[in-house]
């Protein structure tokens, strides 16, 4: 006979996991909606039919709007953040500038991805006019400056840290700017207008060069 403790824990852990799943359908049908028709295209009414889940049960999980795209955004940057930072922490990567390479690299191939591409669209968009949407830019964007100045004074320690920021900044922006022009060339099915190698190349002098 098993003890009681385990006839009481087992029903929990089901309803446990059964409550990831139902969180995980929902993020998967926002995560579609926003990635084929946009922001302005999201509601909770078509993602919890979208995910084939009932209206109430979605609202207990996300019950604003603002809730959900936050949360859907929020994990599909989370799973590229939590991908990027794997490869900057291999140990066979113990030089800085191996480190801040594949930084570099890591971030170039995501303008690649239709999702990332379209979701920080999406945006970008979103937060011209909404402050909820401004918000997780700003704070995604803090921690991407943040990290990427400390991987550039690990490679010239000699650079102050406002400098190794501004070098940052320019970095990201143009690694936004690549994405963009990737997403124009996508839609005119064009090849792509740089490779990326070109542009990792020309990041690496950006972030390290003496000027």
């Amino acid at each position: 006979m098993q003890p009681a403790t385990d006839k009481t824990e087992r029903p929990r852990k089901t309803q446990r996991l059964k409550a990831q799943k139902r969180r995980r359908l929902i993020l998967d049908a926002a995560q579609s909606i926003l990635a084929s028709r946009g922001f302005a295209a999201l509601t909770l009414r078509n993602a919890a039919e979208a995910s084939k889940i009932r209206l109430s049960t979605l609202q207990y999980y996300f019950p604003t709007r603002e809730a959900l795209f936050q949360s859907a955004f929020q994990d599909i940057a989370d799973r590229a953040w939590s991908e990027m930072l794997l490869l900057i922490s291999d140990e066979t990567r113990n030089d800085p500038k191996s480190r801040l390479h594949q930084f570099i690299k890591s971030l170039c191939s995501s303008t690649e991805s239709d999702l990332l591409t379209g979701f920080f669209v999406e945006l970008w968009a979103a937060a011209r006019t909404h402050e909820f949407a401004s918000k997780i830019m700003q704070s995604y964007y803090d921690d991407a400056v943040a990290l990427l100045a400390r991987l550039i004074r690990d490679n010239r320690p000699d650079v102050n840290a406002r400098e190794s920021r501004r070098r940052a900044v320019l970095v990201l922006s143009s690694v936004e700017g690549l994405s963009l022009f990737r997403e124009m060339d996508k839609r005119q099915s064009r090849s792509a207008s740089i490779s990326n190698k070109s542009a990792v190349d020309y990041l690496m002098k950006l972030a390290t060069s003496d000027k």
